[in-house]
């Protein structure tokens, strides 16, 4: 049988119905209801790293515009949550912030990371910005 991708869509209906049982399912219990919902079987692990924190960001309460199966890590992690959380507080303040401005402050952030002083700075491209995007949900900018 092929494998078959489980969307953010999935995945996130699995940890909302996860979260809201009481007591709390078995992993057994996530397979047995996961194939009922979506006609789909999935293994133990699939459920423990569906339920892990790597997923937490399905719990935000941001809707998926589209479905997506892929979750790629950032390369440059300390760099992306320094980011975010300037990109979030210039957005509660109800500054408005462009792909363009992002590439401008990752620049800018690269050079204060001590972690990051013997590696030459990225080129922050349009494809890093859209990677940036999709792992934080940003869909506006």
């Amino acid at each position: 049988m092929p494998r078959q991708p489980i969307s953010d869509i999935q995945r996130r209906a699995l940890r909302q119905w996860f979260q809201h049982q009481y007591p709390q399912p078995r992993q057994r219990d996530c397979i047995f209801w996961f194939k009922e919902k979506f006609n789909h079987q999935i293994t133990q692990s699939t459920v423990s790293e569906i339920l892990s924190d790597r997923y937490l960001h399905l719990d935000q309460g941001i809707e998926p515009s589209k479905p997506t199966f892929r979750q790629r890590t950032a390369n440059w992690p300390i760099l992306e949550e320094i980011l975010f959380n300037w990109q979030q507080n210039i957005e509660r303040q109800g500054g408005l912030i462009t792909g363009d401005i992002l590439c401008e402050k990752a620049r800018e952030i690269w050079c204060q990371i001590p972690q990051y002083k013997d590696i030459p700075s990225p080129e922050f491209s349009t494809g890093w910005l859209a990677g940036f995007k999709k792992r934080y949900n940003l869909y506006k900018l």
